[in-house]
């Protein structure tokens, strides 16, 4: 469950949301995979990104971080050259026609600055010398949820 502030007035998440990962499912290895499609043939659609040249996809990652890296589970981490890549990848593949990839972590800028694949677009939520705060700690979820 994931609320709009720390009063937990509105479940952002609702009755109707559906999450195809969480947990030990979110891992660098499934996220480049799902973005460049080298997936086993036998998982499910809803684990799959069916995408074509035409599609437009928003990419939201926020978590910790530092220059070059973003962490998963606090134990490993994927690089910027990574996810560009992966982008470069995709582009090749005609996975889709643009992509808007937004990183909300320390030093976000860092992952931004490789990307030269034509038709994906960056926003960072710092420089690559700056640390990007969060305001307010929850304690039940053991993350902060506010940023500033």
């Amino acid at each position: 469950t994931i609320f709009n502030n720390q009063r937990r007035e509105i479940n952002l998440y609702g009755d109707d949301i559906q999450v195809d990962f969480r947990g030990a499912d979110v891992s660098i290895d499934s996220f480049l995979r799902i973005l460049t499609g080298r997936q086993d043939p036998t998982t499910p659609a809803s684990k799959r990104l069916n995408t074509d040249q035409n599609s437009n996809i928003l990419i939201f990652m926020s978590g910790h971080g530092g220059e070059d890296f973003m962490k998963f589970q606090d134990y490993d981490h994927v690089s910027g050259a990574d996810i560009a890549s992966a982008f470069q990848q995709m582009r090749e593949q005609r996975r889709f026609n643009e992509i808007l990839f937004m990183a909300d972590t320390c030093h976000a800028g860092s992952l931004i600055e490789g990307i030269r694949t034509p038709g994906v677009f960056g926003m960072a939520s710092s420089r690559r010398d700056e640390n990007s705060y969060s305001r307010y700690h929850d304690h039940d979820l053991g993350i902060s949820v506010i940023d500033e």
